[in-house]
Protein backbone atom coordinates (compact mmCIF):
# COMPACT_ATOMS: atom_id res chain seq x y z
CA UNK A 1 0.00 0.00 0.00
CA UNK A 2 1.45 3.33 -0.96
CA UNK A 3 1.33 6.71 0.93
CA UNK A 4 -0.28 9.73 -0.71
CA UNK A 5 2.62 11.94 0.28
CA UNK A 6 6.26 11.56 -0.36
CA UNK A 7 8.37 10.18 2.39
CA UNK A 8 11.23 12.34 3.53
CA UNK A 9 14.51 10.80 4.23
CA UNK A 10 14.70 9.99 7.92
CA UNK A 11 17.48 8.47 9.89
CA UNK A 12 16.55 6.91 13.13
CA UNK A 13 18.62 8.11 16.07
CA UNK A 14 19.69 5.74 18.69
CA UNK A 15 20.69 6.51 22.28
CA UNK A 16 24.31 6.14 21.43
CA UNK A 17 24.05 8.71 18.62
CA UNK A 18 23.06 11.57 21.08
CA UNK A 19 25.59 13.53 23.09
CA UNK A 20 24.90 15.66 26.22
CA UNK A 21 25.84 18.82 24.35
CA UNK A 22 23.11 18.27 21.80
CA UNK A 23 20.45 18.66 24.52
CA UNK A 24 21.54 22.21 25.40
CA UNK A 25 19.40 24.76 23.66
CA UNK A 26 20.84 27.84 22.07
CA UNK A 27 19.47 30.24 24.67
CA UNK A 28 21.24 28.30 27.45
CA UNK A 29 24.67 28.52 25.96
CA UNK A 30 25.64 32.01 27.28
CA UNK A 31 24.86 31.01 30.87
CA UNK A 32 26.88 27.86 30.62
CA UNK A 33 29.74 29.74 29.04
CA UNK A 34 29.70 32.37 31.80
CA UNK A 35 29.57 29.72 34.47
CA UNK A 36 32.55 27.95 32.99
CA UNK A 37 34.65 31.10 32.81
CA UNK A 38 37.10 31.88 35.57
CA UNK A 39 36.03 34.76 37.94
CA UNK A 40 38.73 37.07 36.61
CA UNK A 41 37.39 36.65 33.10
CA UNK A 42 33.98 38.11 34.09
CA UNK A 43 34.00 41.91 33.57
CA UNK A 44 31.31 44.37 34.79
CA UNK A 45 29.42 46.32 32.23
CA UNK A 46 30.94 49.67 31.38
CA UNK A 47 29.66 52.38 29.15
CA UNK A 48 32.19 52.88 26.41
CA UNK A 49 30.65 56.21 25.37
CA UNK A 50 32.84 59.00 26.88
CA UNK A 51 30.29 61.74 26.18
CA UNK A 52 27.65 59.87 28.12
CA UNK A 53 30.04 59.43 31.04
CA UNK A 54 30.86 63.15 31.09
CA UNK A 55 27.16 64.05 31.02
CA UNK A 56 26.43 61.66 33.88
CA UNK A 57 29.26 63.13 35.97
CA UNK A 58 27.98 66.66 35.36
CA UNK A 59 24.48 65.65 36.45
CA UNK A 60 25.88 64.19 39.66
CA UNK A 61 27.85 67.39 40.33
CA UNK A 62 24.75 69.54 39.80
CA UNK A 63 22.74 67.39 42.20
CA UNK A 64 25.47 67.58 44.85
CA UNK A 65 25.68 71.36 44.43
CA UNK A 66 21.93 71.74 44.88
CA UNK A 67 21.99 69.57 48.00
CA UNK A 68 24.84 71.60 49.53
CA UNK A 69 23.08 74.85 48.62
CA UNK A 70 19.85 73.68 50.24
CA UNK A 71 21.71 72.66 53.40
CA UNK A 72 23.50 76.02 53.55
CA UNK A 73 20.24 77.95 53.21
CA UNK A 74 18.62 75.81 55.91
CA UNK A 75 21.58 76.38 58.25
CA UNK A 76 21.50 80.14 57.62
CA UNK A 77 17.78 80.31 58.37
CA UNK A 78 18.31 78.23 61.49
CA UNK A 79 21.00 80.62 62.72
CA UNK A 80 18.75 83.59 62.01
CA UNK A 81 15.97 81.90 63.94
CA UNK A 82 18.20 81.08 66.90
CA UNK A 83 20.03 84.43 66.64
CA UNK A 84 23.36 82.95 67.62
CA UNK A 85 25.92 85.73 68.04
CA UNK A 86 29.62 85.67 68.63
CA UNK A 87 30.57 87.19 71.96
CA UNK A 88 33.66 87.29 74.19
CA UNK A 89 31.42 86.82 77.24
CA UNK A 90 31.14 83.20 78.47
CA UNK A 91 27.79 81.45 78.61
CA UNK A 92 26.76 81.62 82.26
CA UNK A 93 24.42 78.96 83.59
CA UNK A 94 20.89 79.69 84.78
CA UNK A 95 19.86 79.26 88.41
CA UNK A 96 16.56 79.42 90.27
CA UNK A 97 16.04 82.31 92.66
CA UNK A 98 13.14 83.06 95.00
CA UNK A 99 12.51 86.78 95.10
CA UNK A 100 12.01 88.21 98.60
CA UNK A 101 12.57 91.76 99.92
CA UNK A 102 16.16 92.60 100.86
CA UNK A 103 16.53 95.58 103.20
CA UNK A 104 20.15 96.05 102.22
CA UNK A 105 18.93 97.58 98.98
CA UNK A 106 15.52 99.07 99.83
CA UNK A 107 13.15 99.57 102.77
CA UNK A 108 10.36 101.95 103.62
CA UNK A 109 12.51 104.10 105.93
CA UNK A 110 15.34 104.63 103.45
CA UNK A 111 14.25 108.19 102.67
CA UNK A 112 13.64 109.20 106.29
CA UNK A 113 17.12 110.65 106.85
CA UNK A 114 20.56 110.87 105.31
CA UNK A 115 22.03 108.03 107.37
CA UNK A 116 19.35 105.53 106.36
CA UNK A 117 19.75 106.49 102.73
CA UNK A 118 23.54 106.27 102.95
CA UNK A 119 23.32 102.72 104.31
CA UNK A 120 21.06 101.65 101.45
CA UNK A 121 23.32 103.28 98.91
CA UNK A 122 26.33 101.40 100.28
CA UNK A 123 24.38 98.21 99.77
CA UNK A 124 23.92 99.09 96.12
CA UNK A 125 27.67 99.60 95.76
CA UNK A 126 28.24 95.93 96.59
CA UNK A 127 26.23 94.94 93.50
CA UNK A 128 28.87 96.31 91.16
CA UNK A 129 32.31 94.97 90.23
CA UNK A 130 34.83 95.40 93.03
CA UNK A 131 36.68 98.35 91.47
CA UNK A 132 33.41 100.23 91.24
CA UNK A 133 32.55 99.50 94.86
CA UNK A 134 36.00 100.46 96.14
CA UNK A 135 35.90 103.78 94.32
CA UNK A 136 32.54 104.69 95.89
CA UNK A 137 33.70 104.63 99.51
CA UNK A 138 33.22 107.84 101.45
CA UNK A 139 30.45 109.26 99.28
CA UNK A 140 27.79 111.36 100.97
CA UNK A 141 24.17 112.11 100.03
CA UNK A 142 25.34 115.36 98.48
CA UNK A 143 27.22 113.56 95.72
CA UNK A 144 25.41 110.22 95.44
CA UNK A 145 24.86 110.80 91.73
CA UNK A 146 28.53 111.28 90.93
CA UNK A 147 30.29 108.69 88.79
CA UNK A 148 33.18 106.74 90.22
CA UNK A 149 36.61 106.65 88.63
CA UNK A 150 36.10 103.04 87.56
CA UNK A 151 33.99 102.38 84.50
CA UNK A 152 30.83 100.56 85.53
CA UNK A 153 31.03 97.09 84.03
CA UNK A 154 33.47 98.14 81.32
CA UNK A 155 35.73 95.34 80.09
CA UNK A 156 38.62 95.14 77.66
CA UNK A 157 38.02 93.09 74.51
CA UNK A 158 40.78 92.08 72.14
CA UNK A 159 39.74 92.85 68.56
CA UNK A 160 36.26 93.84 69.68
CA UNK A 161 35.03 94.69 66.20
CA UNK A 162 35.23 91.02 65.27
CA UNK A 163 32.55 90.29 67.89
CA UNK A 164 30.32 93.35 67.67
CA UNK A 165 28.74 94.06 64.30
CA UNK A 166 27.46 97.47 65.34
CA UNK A 167 29.92 99.02 67.82
CA UNK A 168 29.02 102.25 69.68
CA UNK A 169 28.36 104.75 66.93
CA UNK A 170 29.02 108.02 68.77
CA UNK A 171 32.55 107.20 69.89
CA UNK A 172 34.78 104.17 70.09
CA UNK A 173 36.14 103.60 73.59
CA UNK A 174 39.66 102.22 73.59
CA UNK A 175 42.25 101.62 76.26
CA UNK A 176 45.31 103.82 76.32
CA UNK A 177 47.25 100.74 75.19
CA UNK A 178 45.09 100.47 72.09
CA UNK A 179 42.70 97.63 73.00
CA UNK A 180 38.92 97.96 72.68
CA UNK A 181 36.73 98.57 75.73
CA UNK A 182 33.01 97.88 75.98
CA UNK A 183 30.39 98.04 78.71
CA UNK A 184 28.39 95.02 79.88
CA UNK A 185 24.72 95.88 79.37
CA UNK A 186 23.42 94.45 82.66
CA UNK A 187 25.87 96.50 84.72
CA UNK A 188 24.97 99.57 82.67
CA UNK A 189 21.32 98.96 83.57
CA UNK A 190 22.16 98.75 87.28
CA UNK A 191 24.17 101.95 86.96
CA UNK A 192 21.13 103.69 85.47
CA UNK A 193 18.85 102.41 88.22
CA UNK A 194 21.30 103.65 90.84
CA UNK A 195 21.38 107.07 89.18
CA UNK A 196 17.58 107.24 89.44
CA UNK A 197 17.70 106.06 93.06
CA UNK A 198 20.34 108.59 94.06
CA UNK A 199 18.59 111.46 92.27
CA UNK A 200 15.26 110.70 93.93
CA UNK A 201 16.91 110.22 97.33
CA UNK A 202 18.80 113.50 97.16
CA UNK A 203 15.65 115.41 96.19
CA UNK A 204 13.59 113.73 98.94
CA UNK A 205 16.24 114.64 101.52
CA UNK A 206 16.36 118.28 100.43
CA UNK A 207 19.57 118.12 98.45
CA UNK A 208 20.39 119.51 95.03
CA UNK A 209 20.19 117.31 91.96
CA UNK A 210 23.38 117.44 89.92
CA UNK A 211 22.33 114.92 87.25
CA UNK A 212 21.26 116.54 84.00
CA UNK A 213 17.88 115.75 82.52
CA UNK A 214 19.36 114.12 79.41
CA UNK A 215 21.17 111.55 81.55
CA UNK A 216 18.02 110.73 83.50
CA UNK A 217 15.97 110.48 80.31
CA UNK A 218 18.57 108.11 78.89
CA UNK A 219 18.36 105.91 81.99
CA UNK A 220 14.56 105.68 81.94
CA UNK A 221 14.44 104.68 78.28
CA UNK A 222 17.46 102.39 78.58
CA UNK A 223 15.83 100.48 81.43
CA UNK A 224 12.53 100.33 79.56
CA UNK A 225 14.15 98.71 76.55
CA UNK A 226 16.20 96.38 78.73
CA UNK A 227 13.12 95.09 80.55
CA UNK A 228 11.22 94.60 77.30
CA UNK A 229 14.19 92.88 75.64
CA UNK A 230 14.71 90.24 78.35
CA UNK A 231 11.21 90.23 79.80
CA UNK A 232 10.73 87.77 82.66
CA UNK A 233 7.74 85.53 81.95
CA UNK A 234 7.69 83.85 85.36
CA UNK A 235 4.25 83.48 86.96
CA UNK A 236 3.80 85.25 90.29
CA UNK A 237 1.03 85.96 92.77
CA UNK A 238 0.55 87.51 96.19
CA UNK A 239 2.71 86.27 99.04
CA UNK A 240 0.96 86.28 102.41
CA UNK A 241 4.33 86.86 104.07
CA UNK A 242 5.95 89.46 101.79
CA UNK A 243 3.16 90.97 99.72
CA UNK A 244 2.42 91.34 96.03
CA UNK A 245 4.91 89.78 93.60
CA UNK A 246 7.26 88.37 96.24
CA UNK A 247 7.93 84.70 96.98
CA UNK A 248 7.87 83.47 93.38
CA UNK A 249 10.67 81.43 91.82
CA UNK A 250 12.48 82.94 88.82
CA UNK A 251 15.08 81.54 86.43
CA UNK A 252 18.08 83.89 86.56
CA UNK A 253 21.67 84.18 85.50
CA UNK A 254 24.15 83.51 88.28
CA UNK A 255 24.91 87.16 88.97
CA UNK A 256 27.73 86.50 91.44
CA UNK A 257 29.67 84.56 88.81
CA UNK A 258 29.08 87.28 86.22
CA UNK A 259 30.46 89.94 88.57
CA UNK A 260 33.42 87.72 89.41
CA UNK A 261 34.20 87.36 85.70
CA UNK A 262 33.86 91.13 85.18
CA UNK A 263 36.24 91.72 88.08
CA UNK A 264 38.95 90.01 86.04
CA UNK A 265 38.08 91.97 82.89
CA UNK A 266 37.06 95.43 84.11
CA UNK A 267 38.98 98.59 83.35
CA UNK A 268 38.95 102.04 84.91
CA UNK A 269 37.85 105.27 83.32
CA UNK A 270 41.40 106.53 83.71
CA UNK A 271 42.48 103.80 81.29
CA UNK A 272 39.89 104.70 78.66
CA UNK A 273 39.98 107.29 75.94
CA UNK A 274 37.64 108.16 73.09
CA UNK A 275 38.55 108.72 69.46
CA UNK A 276 38.23 112.45 70.02
CA UNK A 277 41.14 112.25 72.46
CA UNK A 278 43.36 110.75 69.80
Amino acid sequence: MGFPWPLSSHKEETYHDRSPASDISAHQEPYVTEALLAPEDVRPYTDSNPRRQILLQRCINVILFLVILAESIALYRCKRHLLVRQTPVPDFINVERTWIPDQRFAHKYMFSDNNAFAEVYKGWETLFPSREAESGEGESPANFSSLSTAATGMIHVDDGHSYIKNPPYQSTLTLLGGSDAYMVTGIHQLHCLRIILSTYGVLRLGGTNDVDDAHLAHCFDYLRQGLMCSIDTSIEGNSTEYGEGWGSVHVCKDYSKIVKWIDHQTVGLEEVRTESQG
